[in-house]
């Protein structure tokens, strides 16, 4: 089973053309969910107004259509221009999708309706609630198809549903998500940024502690802190440019096994270290 999710501003036929594209793909879709501000706007409620009418349509029958409105806190949202907005919305997006995987639906969240802010906190819900299965989708259209605000494709059409990539973090490191079904995603989302950090530090402090020797951190160190060429460094050292380069390929070399990357240099090892490079700063450790 699969479903739509579709964010909507003004322009009610983005989500009529998402699901017509994802029906000329042969993804059959059961159920479209559209997530929209709260209908004090009258081009919103006219957007919402248009959009049930043309569901209504034997094109669309065998579809059931839901609204899902903003809300924070059980207060409505009217847009999402500030924190009250921005928090109501991703939430509404998470829940919504959640409720779905849940359900056992195989989602298709598209993200072209509304501000494009919106586009951003679904592509968020999508990090943390996507498995392999499920598509973002941004709808692109142009000439008379635009102009006309058409709800159907026809023949000639210049329009595409284009994929976007989504790093599902819960296909990347599936242990990372221990939280509470109740948590709310910006808090979900924090949590697991700050365990992905510590993750890395620690990696970094095994390959500084296990891998370098003190000659060779000593050389990296000052690289991490400086961001200067192998002479800089040698005047800094008071060695020479020979044994600055030495030091470093030697810590290229280790740092290509620890991590199992194919090819570390100067800017992937200092990208790779900054984070307990700086964790050690923070707490006097030189």
């Amino acid at each position: 089973m699969a479903c739509l999710i579709a964010t909507l501003g003004t322009e009610p036929q983005v989500v009529t053309l998402a699901l017509h594209h994802l029906q000329n793909k042969g993804i059959e879709i059961s159920t479209v969910h559209v997530v929209h501000t709260h209908s004090s706007s009258a081009r919103i409620k006219q957007a919402l107004t248009d959009l049930n009418a043309a569901f209504q349509l034997p094109t669309y029958q065998h579809v059931t259509l839901a609204f899902c409105p903003i809300t924070h806190n059980g207060t409505p949202v009217t847009d999402v221009d500030t924190d009250f907005g921005v928090i109501g919305t991703i939430n509404t997006i998470y829940d919504c999708l959640q409720a779905e995987k849940r359900a056992g639906q195989h989602v298709h969240l598209c993200v072209a309706g509304g501000r494009k802010t919106m586009s951003l906190y679904g592509m968020l819900a999508a990090q943390m609630l996507f498995d392999a299965h499920d598509k973002l989708w941004h709808l692109i259209s142009n000439g008379s198809l635009l102009a006309e605000r058409r709800f159907d494709l026809q023949p000639g059409d210049n329009s595409h549903l284009v994929e976007l990539p989504v790093m599902a973090l819960q296909v990347l490191a599936p242990d990372l998500f221990n939280f509470a079904p109740s948590t709310p995603p910006l808090e979900t989302f924090a949590q697991i940024h700050a365990l992905q950090v510590q993750r890395h530090i620690s990696k970094g402090a095994k390959f500084v502690e296990q891998k370098l020797t003190p000659s060779q951190w000593r050389v990296v160190k000052t690289l991490l802190a400086h961001k200067e060429t192998d002479q800089a460094l040698a005047l800094r050292l008071k060695l020479s440019p020979k044994t600055i380069e030495s030091h470093l390929r030697e810590a290229y070399a280790k740092a290509n096994e620890h991590w199992e990357i194919t090819t570390v240099r100067r800017e992937v090892l200092v990208a790779l270290l900054q984070p307990y490079f700086d964790a050690q700063h923070l707490q006097g450790i030189s």
